[in-house]
């Protein structure tokens, strides 16, 4: 079966850049939510410190793999690097706030 449209240059960077988007973008933006989710529950005394953070180690895998579903359903690229950047910025200063 013949293809409908060629692999371009541009495709292929494309996608290059949602796989370190999925990967890295997604361990930064899964490693700060835990961060702070667990620092905030801990501070908010609704949870012991281990529980705290075995409970957000648990969920990361969850959230990780959202997170990679959502680098490949995203139509523009732009918005995927926003709205993977900016909570990441929002929940790391969170996290450093709840640590302190």
């Amino acid at each position: 079966m013949p293809r409908r449209h060629p692999l371009t240059t541009t495709y292929r960077w494309q996608v290059a850049s949602r796989c370190v988007a999925a990967a890295v973008g997604g361990f930064v933006l899964t490693s700060a939510a835990c961060i702070a989710g667990a620092a905030l529950l801990v501070q908010a005394g609704w949870a012991t410190r281990a529980a705290a953070t075995a409970g957000f180690t648990l969920a990361s895998f969850a959230i990780w793999a959202a997170v990679i579903v959502w680098a490949f359903h995203t139509a523009r690229l732009r918005r995927l690097w926003l709205n993977m950047l900016l909570p990441s910025l929002l929940l790391g200063a969170l996290a450093w706030w709840g640590v302190q």
